[in-house]
């Protein structure tokens, strides 16, 4: 009996990190992200998520695709990198962008959310502009993927905010920063 506590015991971090997998991927990668997914024959197919990730058969980190029946596993899509990712990229090191994003997340003030608003409109006016419908379709889908995150972000805030309300006295270090 201690031999099988133990195994389930080992298998918790295991578990742990899968579900980590999974979370991150969520946050990073809405529905309707384009994955870029190694088939069996080693060749490259671009598809789009039609689902979030989650544990398929408890165990894998898998997400649906678009045209296709079942779950595929992460390690097999790599997200492909969305178009104003791209632009900043030609511009600046990916540890600058890494390291701006993370401010702007980790701040959340009214600045952070009004400027991914701004990148919304921006990549919706590119989209009226485009050269190509592929281009096109780039810069719609760049402006589905940052409005969706500034969504998040404001629900996040609206649920801190009931917290806050509900229970003051475990914020104040934070309402402080806030005010």
């Amino acid at each position: 009996m201690m031999s099988n506590e133990r195994a389930e015991n080992q298998s918790e971090p295991g578990e742990r990190y899968k579900r980590s997998i999974v979370e991150q991927w969520n946050r990073n990668y809405p529905v309707g992200s384009r994955v870029s997914v190694r088939l069996k024959d080693g060749s490259f197919r671009e598809m789009v998520t039609r689902t979030g990730a989650e544990l398929f058969e408890g165990n894998v980190p898998a997400v649906g695709l678009e045209g296709a029946d079942g779950f595929f596993p992460l390690e097999i899509c790599t997200p492909k990198i969305p178009k104003e990712l791209e632009f900043m990229l030609e511009r600046h090191t990916a540890e600058d962008v890494r390291k701006a994003w993370e401010s702007l997340r980790a701040e959340h003030d009214d600045h952070g959310i009004g400027y991914l608003w701004a990148l919304v409109k921006h990549w919706k006016l590119k989209a009226e502009t485009a050269a190509s419908d592929e281009e096109k379709e780039t810069y719609l889908q760049c402006a589905k993927q940052l409005r969706q995150r500034a969504e998040w972000i404001q629900e996040g805030w609206l649920l801190h905010d009931e917290m806050l309300d509900a229970a003051p006295h475990l914020f104040s270090k934070r309402r402080a920063a806030r005010a």
